[in-house]
């Protein structure tokens, strides 16, 4: 497709898709028409969702903003059972249930790495341009055969 055909059907495109906005934005009389109410939906009508029924309800996903109230409500505070320390006895009564570990643990000494590398060291500077301005001579081809 030239890139002429291809730049008439871009724009073609747009002023169709923005003629669509605008009337999409229009009620039946040609003004612009207000948005209707938000209303309450019940929960987990989403994109897709049947319509409920209630008149002037558009379907979608629709958010209900209000204003919050001043104090808010208070957090709950939940209360603590008292604490008792578990005697000895106990404690060995709860990790009995446990079961056995899979093996014994291994008792090796910390592995120590190897020591760092040094840093690498400076180098020469070469002050020569690159390419050079001379081209060495090639060498003469072998004959083939």
């Amino acid at each position: 497709m030239s890139r002429t055909r291809r730049t008439v059907l871009g724009l073609l495109l747009a002023v169709t898709t923005a003629l669509g906005v605008a009337d999409s934005r229009r009620g039946a009389g040609g003004a612009v028409a207000e948005k209707a109410p938000v209303t309450g939906r019940r929960a987990g009508a989403g994109l897709g969702a049947a319509p409920s029924g209630i008149a002037g309800e558009t379907p979608g996903l629709v958010f209900r903003l209000s204003e919050g109230a001043a104090g808010g409500e208070g957090l709950a505070l939940v209360a603590r059972p008292p604490a008792e320390r578990l005697a000895d006895a106990e404690v060995l009564r709860v990790l009995d249930r446990l079961p056995p570990l899979a093996g014994d643990p291994r008792e090796e000494p910390f592995a120590m790495r190897e020591a760092s590398l040094p840093p690498p060291r400076a180098g020469r500077s070469v002050r020569a341009s690159f390419p050079p301005a001379e081209t060495p001579a090639r060498p003469e081809a072998a004959p083939a055969g």
